[in-house]
């Protein structure tokens, strides 16, 4: 998730000093996936320190659903967990 930055003047240095420690800060932070209804499985950095379509991009060029949800991907009954990753 990247922050937006606004078009017009007013409180651009606030914005710019944000986007600068962006990286940073998003490196300390995590989604509590819940869910899953929330989180992009692919675009959101929500397991490790960087979105999965960075960490595996060969995988996530093959993939029918780059906007997928991880509720759409992710399967649980019980202890048991299985991924639909649609290749």
């Amino acid at each position: 998730m990247d922050p937006i930055i606004p078009k017009s003047t007013y409180g651009t240095s606030v914005w710019r000093g944000i986007k600068n420690m962006w990286s940073s800060f998003n490196s300390q932070t995590a989604f509590s996936v819940t869910t899953g209804n929330s989180v992009r499985f692919w675009q959101d950095t929500w397991i490790g320190g960087q979105p999965l379509r960075s960490r595996f991009p060969t995988i996530f060029r093959l993939t029918k659903n780059p906007e997928a949800w991880v509720s759409e991907v992710m399967s649980v009954d019980g202890d048991y967990t299985s991924w639909d990753l649609d290749l």
